[in-house]
């Protein structure tokens, strides 16, 4: 690329420069029939043009040169080639300088299906718990139960025959499941049809609740024999701490056992 090189040119600081008024427009060649006449080649525009595509090699850091037809080329190709270098460079200083120095990926908060964009706070409980605390907005949730909390939660329900599982439901409520597990000989509590009872058999649950829902479900275990007729129910009405249960089969002097779960309020 080079400027103009051809009889009666000018100094830069002589060309001919755009009017300052006047409607832009398109060139036409005119048509005498309809009286239309040609459009005038201007210097001023020829200069426009090629002070464009001088003004691009010379950005790019390259000088003039006559014999060289694509320097216009030459000079997009290095522009896009430093702007993919400049782009490169800023991600791997954004990792270097903001990832690598965290240590740890982030976590990304919401963005998933059927999630808010609430905010959410999890830390280590101040209260001295010794579990992870959840907080959303400014709602506590609680502390979170580990996997080893459930385990050993379990582990003491089936070796005792007495436990609980807590459950949130939302908006600071928890279901309270517990099981308990009793014995007693029949007899004392009466017979009838050849059907011997266990006195009333006073249970406290695992937990106390804060509102007591009601008895799903009892059991009773077998005590061997058949046609037993091995039973198990609740006497009265269970309260937030206990309930009493019977056991009956057709054996005076039998030990009998039974369990039930019961489900409340924590």
């Amino acid at each position: 690329m080079e400027l103009l090189i051809a009889p009666n040119t000018v100094p830069q600081a002589s060309r001919d420069t755009m009017p300052a008024t006047g409607t832009p427009g398109w060139a036409t060649d005119g048509d005498p029939a309809l009286n239309i006449p040609a459009t005038g080649d201007l210097a001023c525009h020829y200069n426009m043009m090629m002070a464009e595509i001088v003004q691009a090699i010379l950005d790019a850091g390259m000088a003039l040169d006559r014999t060289n037809w694509g320097q216009l080329s030459a000079a997009i190709q290095k522009f896009v080639a430093n702007e993919t270098l400049r782009a490169t460079t800023i991600e791997s200083n954004l990792q270097t300088s903001k990832q690598d120095v965290l240590g740890f990926t982030p976590v990304q908060q919401g963005g998933g299906a059927n999630q808010g964009t609430n905010k959410v706070f999890l830390g280590f409980d101040s209260a001295g718990s010794g579990r992870a605390r959840l907080q959303v907005d400014a709602t506590d949730k609680g502390t979170l139960a580990y996997y080893a909390d459930l385990v050993a939660i379990a582990a003491s329900g089936i070796a005792s025959g007495n436990g609980c599982i807590e459950a949130p439901v939302g908006s600071g409520i928890s279901l309270l499941f517990q099981w308990v597990t009793f014995q007693a000989t029949t007899g004392p509590g009466g017979s009838a049809n050849g059907s011997y009872e266990t006195n009333n058999i006073s249970v406290t649950w695992p937990r106390a609740f804060s509102t007591f829902l009601g008895v799903p479900g009892t059991t009773v275990f077998d005590i061997g024999g058949i046609g037993m007729g091995e039973r198990c129910w609740v006497m009265g009405a269970p309260s937030e701490s206990g309930g009493d249960f019977r056991l009956a089969c057709n054996q005076n002097a039998a030990t009998m056992t039974g369990n039930a779960w019961v489900v409340g309020i924590a």
